[in-house]
């Protein structure tokens, strides 16, 4: 007789019985809204405003940080293979862009969130709003980190102009601040609840 499998039983136990499918199709829909994140975009400057860090920081949050980085990590190949799948499109040569390394930010970002969350929500079983909001809060300061010393070695490197520190944090962050605030309040009431709600499917 089959194994009968509870909702609340452990990961391992029901991708025996071939549930992954609801990790593939979690992964798959934050795939498309980091997609969509892109392209609603305002232009400030050389880094433009998109949704992406808020969809980045709950799906690591809701996904937890294996989940989550694999959703970034699958964005990533799918654009660098040359599937219009970032602000400007996609290919190889995007890695020459100034806001490359905010799309490997992400990356980091969502790891930071998801582990935050993981150990919270094995802990506890729930994610306070201040907990949530510190962990987008050091997810975003990573994210702005990772995209400011790749916008400078590729203004130093690749196009040989001369950029210090100052300027660079007045094109990548300064601009930014308080939305991406907002963005991390957001992040902290959202993230904990969608995260209980579909926790029973991961």
């Amino acid at each position: 007789m089959a194994e009968k499998v509870e909702a609340g039983q452990p990961v391992e136990l029901r991708k025996k019985h071939g549930l992954h499918i609801v990790d593939i199709a979690l992964i798959g829909l934050f795939v498309a809204l980091m997609t969509v994140g892109g392209k609603i975009r305002i232009n400030l400057g050389p880094i433009p405003f998109t949704t992406q860090f808020f969809f980045s920081s709950v799906g690591g949050m809701v996904l937890g940080a294996k989940r989550g980085v694999v959703v970034q990590l699958v964005y990533l190949a799918m654009g660098l293979v040359g599937l219009p799948v970032f602000a400007d499109g996609g290919g190889f040569g995007y890695i020459f862009h100034l806001t490359f390394g905010y799309i490997v930010g992400f990356v980091a970002s969502a790891l930071v969130c998801g582990l935050v969350s993981d150990r919270l929500f094995s802990r506890k079983g729930n994610m306070r709003f201040w907990q949530a909001f510190l962990a987008a809060l050091s997810g975003l300061l990573l994210l702005y980190l990772v995209g400011t010393v790749y916008f400078l070695a590729v203004k130093s490197f690749y196009l040989g102009e001369a950029s210090s520190v100052g300027n660079a944090l007045m094109a990548c962050v300064v601009p930014f601040m308080w939305t991406d605030i907002l963005w991390c309040i957001c992040v902290a009431l959202a993230a904990p609840r969608i995260r209980k709600a579909v926790g029973r499917m991961l």
